[in-house]
């Protein structure tokens, strides 16, 4: 006897999203595609999402952060960041049309949210005391969050010969080295 998941509404519709960017730019697909796609009625959709790029949010978290960071230790987080990029260079054609979604709700603040949300998670669960360096950890964690979504677009459109280890490597560099540091050894 075959065994069969459930799946989430929420789920089901971002993956017909997902199945709908294969062929097609993200600005074309209507929700109406969306939900014939997904087998259910248009008003499931709103029922679920505010729109297709709150979908496509909740589609980006569904794919890179999946349910085990809950429960991520210090040691996890640099295994974390090689899946997420993995996941990433695993489904590049994917990522790059994301890209192309651009204007007020363009995919670049999607990627820095969803990245923002995972930084604020870690730094609570490690208790880290971050007041002693006078930062608002909501600044941190965006300041984080644009450096990865910028590093991450420029590999997947200017640099798409580096593997996910390379990049991986260059965010170890960026984030435990100073600026001098960084500038110097690259001479």
């Amino acid at each position: 006897m075959e065994q069969y998941t459930k799946i989430s509404m929420k789920d089901l519709l971002a993956q017909s999203l997902y199945v709908l960017m294969q062929n097609n730019t993200f600005e074309k697909i209507t929700i109406k595609q969306i939900t014939t796609k997904a087998g259910v009625i248009r008003g499931t959709f709103y029922n679920h999402f505010f729109d297709k790029y709150e979908a496509l949010e909740y589609l980006v978290t569904t794919i890179l952060i999946n349910n085990n960071t809950t429960n991520l230790t210090s040691q996890e987080s640099p295994q974390l960041l090689k899946d997420i990029l993995k996941n990433i260079e695993d489904d590049k054609k994917f990522f790059i049309k994301c890209f192309a979604v651009e204007g007020q709700n363009g995919f670049d603040g999607i990627l820095e949210n969803v990245f923002t949300v995972l930084f604020n998670r870690h730094i609570k669960k490690q208790n880290i005391e971050i007041n002693k360096l006078d930062i608002e950890i909501d600044l941190l964690t965006k300041v984080y969050s644009k450096v990865f979504v910028f590093v991450i677009k420029n590999w997947l459109q200017n640099d798409s010969t580096k593997t996910y280890i390379e990049i991986y490597d260059l965010f170890k560099t960026l984030f435990s080295k100073s600026v001098k540091e960084v500038i110097l050894n690259s001479n």
